[in-house]
């Protein structure tokens, strides 16, 4: 077993529990396959059944479930939050939903992520938990790649293809928000005239790139770090140099 194989894995877990989703160890071998690595599933699995029978997984629980419809089914172990409803497990969520959208622990957005263990470090960017925000390193590209386990972290949940504004306030810090109201969508240089626009991914990250950091930043030749941070509300995401 690699040990970059172990952090990959630990990533992942740590994410998912971080924002209530449940997840095989298969969902962990072929989100690793998606971003591009092909890996063996029983080395994946062998990590996810460590991790739980070492007590990594927080407040994590597994149910063996059927996950096929026929009498003769495969069976498969799900690991989610106590209070999950294990049977609305679905098996292509990682392509086809990868928000579980009705599927996730929605309880989840009250936990801290200063809680969860085994946070994972790359060369080009990493996050360090604290309470209800973290500090992303700029990429080799000078962007920030926000992660899932903070926008998880809002009241709503912000699906692939959402559109959000990104600006600058008056204290020199920068919002991300997300336009909820569809009638301005064809309007929104108007409604946000000093704005820049993304997508979500279909990862769950927000990419913000060097153009923008630098639109509210000015030059971040000297800035290593950014702090993420939830606004009061819930509602918004909060940029600032950590």
């Amino acid at each position: 077993m690699s040990a970059d194989l172990q952090v990959k894995v630990e990533a992942i877990v740590n994410e998912w529990i971080n924002v209530g989703f449940m997840f095989s160890a298969y969902d962990v071998t072929q989100k690793i396959r998606l971003d591009g690595d092909w890996v063996r599933h029983h080395a994946v699995r062998d990590i996810v059944v460590s991790l739980f029978t070492n007590n990594k997984m927080i407040n994590y629980t597994k149910t063996l479930v059927t996950v096929n419809s026929n009498s003769n089914g495969d069976s498969t172990f799900v690991y989610h939050h106590p209070s999950s409803d294990v049977y609305l497990y679905q098996t292509d969520w990682v392509v086809n939903n990868y928000f579980q959208t009705g599927m996730r622990y929605v309880g989840s957005s009250t936990t801290t992520m200063s809680s969860r263990t085994g946070s994972a470090k790359s060369t080009n960017t990493s996050s360090v938990p604290v309470m209800g925000s973290c500090h992303l390193f700029k990429t080799n590209e000078n962007r920030i790649n926000i992660p899932l386990k903070i926008v998880g972290l809002l009241n709503s949940i912000w699906e692939v293809d959402d559109i959000l504004a990104v600006y600058k306030n008056s204290d020199n810090t920068m919002t991300i928000e997300k336009i909820k109201n569809a009638t301005i969508f064809s309007n929104l240089e108007t409604m946000y005239p000093n704005a820049k626009f993304y997508y979500v991914n279909s990862d769950g990250r927000i990419r913000i790139s060097y153009s923008t950091l630098k639109m509210v930043f000015g030059s971040i030749a000297n800035i290593s770090q950014f702090k993420v941070s939830i606004s009061s509300n819930k509602e918004n995401l909060l940029v600032e140099p950590a």
